[in-house]
């Protein structure tokens, strides 16, 4: 018996961890984010294979995503405020006799705002992201490693690890550590959902990341081509 209740299979052929066979036994949202965050693949399993932790799954994508939005928008504001402390943009306020004063006041306004329209957005654009993301990696594993995926049980699984999302508000690190934690807690969630091993789970989650990675560097090569076509034309 798991100490997060079912029945623990150590001979199960997928995950390094071991099989999972959930019971009907539930964990309050509390332990499955404890589960989340420090990586037990049974509350992954568990998560995956609730149904009704579909909903709570998306209200903690739009909750993340709202308050992530809100304080990047925030953090914008002193960006601003340092940009009007340059000498060529005072030079610029004086020639068009605006008060710096003023112009500070109406940045601080100007980026409050763009905190609300982001916290309003991003829910948005993670909603979408997520089902898309969720029905491309049950593809992956199905069509390539003969997975047992559903999109509802991705959705289920990244809309829990979309915790980790909390981490990139801290300055300099947070964004590296979005990445590390999102990772690891992203195969740990293939692997139980598709019920296939660590290794097939790593390669279906970086098959994607590869595809964005060629798509941008032939964007690149392109503008890099339109650029010296136009230099040498002129």
């Amino acid at each position: 018996m798991s100490e997060y209740g079912g029945n623990y299979d150590p001979n199960a052929s997928y995950g390094s961890y071991g099989g999972y066979d959930p019971s009907p036994v539930k964990h309050s949202l509390i332990e499955r984010l404890q589960g989340i965050i420090t990586f037990k693949p049974e509350m992954y399993r568990e998560i995956a294979e609730d149904q009704d932790a579909t909903m709570t799954a998306g209200l903690i994508i739009v909750i993340i995503s709202v308050v992530g939005g809100f304080i990047s928008g925030l953090l914008s504001v002193p960006q601003y405020l340092s940009a009007l402390q340059d000498p060529d943009i005072q030079q610029l306020l004086g020639e068009l006799d605006l008060d710096p004063a003023s112009s500070i006041a109406a940045l601080g306004g100007l980026g409050l705002g763009l905190a609300f329209l982001s916290a309003f957005t991003s829910p948005i654009f993670a909603l979408i992201g997520w089902v898309i993301g969720s029905a491309i990696y049950a593809f992956i594993t199905n069509a390539f490693f003969s997975g047992e995926a559903t999109t509802g049980k991705m959705m289920r699984v990244f809309g829990h690890t979309s915790i980790f999302q909390l981490v990139g508000i801290v300055p300099c690190l947070g964004g590296l550590a979005v990445f590390v934690l999102g990772a690891i807690s992203s195969v740990i969630g293939i692997r139980e959902s598709a019920r296939i091993s660590t290794t097939n789970a790593a390669i279906a989650w970086f098959i994607p990341l590869l595809f964005v990675i060629l798509l941008l560097c032939i964007m690149i090569g392109l503008l890099f081509a339109l650029v010296a076509a136009v230099g040498s034309a002129s």
